[in-house]
């Protein structure tokens, strides 16, 4: 439900993947990612995105960012 669709990037289900792709948020090394630095850095991101869940979307985008 991340943004409701009103932001870029849209991130309801079903549309996350190619909002993510098509915009160019995805990049190797995933740490260069501006999705992965979007939800590291910026402080609205952080409470709301664990350890855990962090380092699973950097392991993801890393392993080419499949759309599973």
């Amino acid at each position: 439900n991340c943004h409701n669709g009103v932001q870029s990037p849209d991130l309801r289900s079903g549309k996350s993947y190619q909002a993510l792709t098509r915009a160019g948020f995805l990049k190797l090394p995933g740490e260069t990612s501006l999705f992965y630095i979007q939800i590291t850095t910026q402080s609205d991101h952080i409470p709301r995105t664990t350890a855990a869940e962090k380092l699973k979307i950097l392991y993801w985008i890393n392993q080419g960012a499949i759309n599973n």
